[in-house]
């Protein structure tokens, strides 16, 4: 049920001092170790290691690191979770007022910033699968974004 090009959603993960991320403008569906780029945060700048730049959204998922001292593996998909929570705002993608809304919905739904698995839905954008293990990011229910979406406002 995925939306645009990411078929597959955009997978990262956490070794050591680097974030790998799956590099841009390829395939996910056919990812292997190779299309992972070595990405840290530094003084609040994002670096990459190599010739190939990462996904557009390796800021977003460089902050939500570091913000979630338990996850190790992220899933970003343009698809929606069956039972996830939702964010209260559209934020589009690549936005990095993403991550303040991502947290605060986070904090809000599971009362805390230190669990090992989240689940979340993007309001107008997709879902987040968040997990220490990779076994914490599988076995997750997707179904299709409507589209044309309408996104209700929502007072705060």
């Amino acid at each position: 049920p995925q939306v645009g090009r990411c078929s597959k959603g955009v997978p990262s993960f956490r070794a050591g001092k680097y974030i790998f991320v799956s590099q841009r403008n390829v395939d996910k569906e056919f990812l292997d170790i190779s299309h992972f780029v070595p990405t840290y945060l530094e003084d609040g700048k994002v670096y990459y290691c190599g010739e190939h730049k990462p996904s557009v959204d390796t800021p977003i998922q460089l902050r939500l690191y570091e913000a979630l001292p338990n996850v190790n593996y992220i899933i970003h998909a343009h698809c929606y979770i069956e039972g996830a929570p939702f964010t209260s705002k559209a934020i589009p993608c690549g936005a990095i007022e993403e991550v303040q809304e991502v947290v605060e919905t986070l904090k809000k739904s599971y009362g805390t910033l230190d669990g090992s698995r989240y689940i979340l839905n993007l309001i107008g954008h997709g879902s987040l699968v968040l997990g220490r293990t990779v076994e914490d990011i599988m076995d997750v229910q997707y179904y299709g974004r409507p589209l044309p979406e309408i996104v209700p406002e929502v007072n705060d």
